[in-house]
């Protein structure tokens, strides 16, 4: 660059262009002078390009056995048939990557209930999907719609029971008494053989069930007249071991009913987008909070920015 043009990109500078090869102006809160230096002599991409690659082999044969960890880096394109394809903690449900790390983060289906908490179009009933994905594949899933009925397509999917809250509540609530009797009297059996077995790890040990909703408040509305019943018997089923998974408007959840304040007794959810004036998960910075396209994971206390997944339906 020459002088004038060097002025244009770093403004007013005691130092001027030279022509040295790798010198260079950074202009920060000040203009500073810099010299780059490249781990290779070059005359050409080509040489530079070769003179890398025998570096490299060169570290390599120094040490064979160890190797310097991989720089992390975030997916442009991310979906949730891409989440296999990461390493992570592990969990049952795998939620999106962490952030910083690359690495899967997610929850076990011991934390119930699990929240999704969001304003509008801002992904919770695609993360469902994501969810009802894994958790088919596991054991049996009852779904709860919205009136949008974006999950109806599930009620055509192997290890899932599509339920209809008008017509199918009855049964429903009958099915999930008949399961928690049954694993109750399991269990019962099981201390007779061992009295040391604590009832969290028995019931971790049977196959999983998971009961997921969309829009919590919809459900709550359709429960008014039985919400005690509907409560006692969501309790029973995470006591022995079942998962409920709901998504819920950051700006609603705000009745008082048995039903509402049984979700809002959970610690472990994730946010998308801005939190609000939700108090159900700690208050976080407004500069910490996610963007579109990413979610704030708590789980008992603790928070980490997750990459969320765009959901892809496989063919069955």
């Amino acid at each position: 660059l020459d002088a004038a043009e060097s002025s244009n990109i770093v403004g007013k500078s005691s130092y001027k262009p030279v022509e040295i090869e790798g010198r260079t102006l950074v202009k920060m809160k000040g203009v500073n002078r810099m010299q780059v230096y490249t781990m290779t002599k070059f005359t050409n991409e080509i040489d530079y390009n070769a003179g890398i690659s025998s570096l490299i082999e060169s570290v390599r044969d120094m040490y064979p056995v160890t190797r310097a960890p991989r720089i992390p880096v975030l997916p442009e394109k991310f979906t949730n048939n891409m989440l296999n394809d990461y390493m992570g903690k592990s969990v049952d449900i795998k939620l999106g990557l962490h952030k910083e790390l690359v690495e899967t983060r997610g929850f076990m289906r011991n934390m119930s209930p699990f929240l999704i908490l969001g304003d509008s179009e801002k992904g919770k009933t695609n993360l469902l999907k994501v969810i009802i994905s894994q958790a088919r594949e596991q054991g049996k899933v009852y779904v709860f719609d919205s009136l949008d009925r974006e999950l109806y397509y599930t009620s055509a999917m192997a290890g899932v029971e599509y339920v209809d809250i008008v017509e199918d509540m009855e049964d429903f609530m009958e099915d999930i008494k008949a399961m928690c009797r049954e694993r109750r009297g399991a269990y019962a059996l099981a201390v007779k053989e061992n009295a040391n077995i604590q009832p969290k790890y028995f019931y971790s040990t049977l196959a999983s069930c998971y009961i997921v909703i969309d829009e919590v408040d919809e459900f709550v509305e359709h429960c008014a007249t039985y919400a005690k019943a509907v409560v006692d018997i969501l309790k029973e089923f995470t006591e022995v071991g079942g998962n409920v998974t709901a998504t819920m408007h950051i700006s609603k959840g705000k009745g008082f009913d048995e039903l509402s304040k049984w979700f809002k007794t959970s610690s472990n959810g994730i946010v998308l987008g801005q939190q609000g004036m939700n108090s159900i998960f700690p208050m976080i910075p407004p500069r910490e909070q996610a963007a579109f396209g990413e979610g704030m994971l708590y789980l008992n206390g603790t928070y980490e920015k997750l990459l969320l997944p765009m959901y892809e339906q496989q063919e069955e």
